[in-house]
């Protein structure tokens, strides 16, 4: 009888080791990969702060570290989305003049794809990590609505890209219509691509704006920023002529257009 308890003891001693060592190996893997996902997010935030040209050398880092990443755990829709992100950047990839240096432009909106495009080839691949992304989190408006930033730069030469822009914008609104960085995100996009989007999404724009003016005064200010950085800001004019509430220095900065 002592010694099947003793038996039993054991065994059930060396599972709970065994539970406590699958633990803290997959606590240690579940670390490495946010370390390697923190690295990229924090070349973003560099990224987004410079007005010159970006290493491309911190770009390849980036997309290595989000390989090791998701290589650790690749159902994970922060990483997945992250990885969608990168092509938003990739695709800026050109070459110095004399042809020695590498660079990524820091404007998430330009279109002049430089002489690397080949090697950093922008493909459906960083589509795909966003719809990955959606699939393990489909009600999540910020995954929607760096897609939709990523199709505005192929909207003009690809069906496909219009096809996302148009279906990721509807849920980005759906799921995201009262988050700022939403807001901000298509409003961006919108201004980029005006003359070209389909007088529903137009409207859908000045929906966005006219609620981001009338929320907060941060809101309002940074959307009046994208607007003239844009050169828009007859849009932000347009909506302050028919709504109430509107910030003063909204409404001063569009007299002046009078």
């Amino acid at each position: 009888m002592n010694i099947q308890l003793s038996k039993k003891l054991r065994i059930s001693i060396l599972l709970s080791f065994l539970i406590f060592g699958a633990l803290i190996l997959s606590s240690f893997v579940d670390l490495i990969a946010d370390i390697n996902a923190h690295q990229v997010e924090r070349f973003e935030k560099s990224w987004l702060k410079k007005k010159d040209f970006i290493s491309v050398g911190d770009f390849n880092q980036a997309e290595k570290n989000l390989r090791v990443a998701l290589s650790l755990n690749s159902s994970n829709p922060d990483f997945l989305q992250l990885f969608g992100r990168l092509g938003i950047w990739s695709e800026h990839v050109k070459c110095s003049y004399d042809g020695s240096e590498d660079a990524i432009s820091s404007n998430l909106l330009r279109s002049d794809i430089g002489c690397n495009q080949g090697r950093l080839n922008i493909t459906q691949e960083y589509n795909q990590f966003f719809f990955e992304s959606q699939r393990f989190r489909p009600y999540w408006p910020y995954s929607y609505a760096d897609q939709v930033l990523f199709s505005a730069k192929h909207f003009k030469a690809s069906e496909q890209a219009r096809k996302t822009f148009y279906v990721s914008w509807d849920n980005a609104v759906k799921f995201g219509f009262q988050e700022p960085k939403v807001t901000l995100t298509l409003l961006a996009a919108s201004f980029e691509l005006w003359d070209e989007l389909r007088l529903k999404y137009r409207m859908s724009a000045l929906r966005l704006l006219r609620n981001s003016l009338k929320r907060n005064r941060s809101l309002a200010y940074q959307s009046l920023d994208l607007a003239i950085k844009s050169g828009k800001l007859s849009s932000i004019c347009l909506v302050a002529q028919t709504e109430n509430e509107i910030p003063d220095f909204i409404l001063n900065k569009c007299s002046k257009l009078i």
